[in-house]
């Protein structure tokens, strides 16, 4: 009569030791796995706030680097400008000295050869100065 008692008594005892050992592990688990999500969350957390200061640092070396460009580009334009523009007085020498030599006896055929000022000259009558580079001006009558 005792035994299908102890029978159930026993399944009851392994059940419940069963259901206790699961739980435990259940709970070993779940513990193990709060603490990995928290140590995640925290690596995140990390992570978002390296990127924030990355991009403030970033912003200022493209802000720099932006106004460099352009300071850069505008000394390079007054640069070209300084040297390939003649200057105010240039200009007023030349039109002086083409002016001294219309004066001079006859109208002198000037050109602009290759972005150099030329004048005509008889090449057959080259030799004169000290160092024989003057040649005699061919004038228009």
């Amino acid at each position: 009569k005792q035994l299908p008692n102890l029978a159930q008594q026993l399944f009851t005892d392994s059940l419940n030791g069963a259901r206790t050992s699961i739980e435990g592990d259940l709970n070993n688990h779940a513990t193990k796995a709060a603490q990995d999500l928290r140590k995640a969350s925290r690596e995140a957390m990390q992570a978002a706030q390296s990127i924030r200061e990355e991009t403030k640092a970033l912003d200022w070396k493209h802000a720099f680097m932006t106004v460099g460009a352009v300071l850069g580009a505008c000394m390079l334009l007054v640069l070209g400008a300084t040297l390939l523009i003649p200057s105010l007085d240039d200009a007023a020498e030349r039109r002086a000295t083409v002016k001294e030599l219309n004066n001079a006896g006859g109208a002198l055929q000037t050109a602009n050869c290759e972005g150099e000022l030329c004048a005509r000259v008889m090449t057959k009558q080259c030799g004169f100065g000290s160092s024989k580079d003057y040649c005699v001006l061919d004038l228009k009558d």
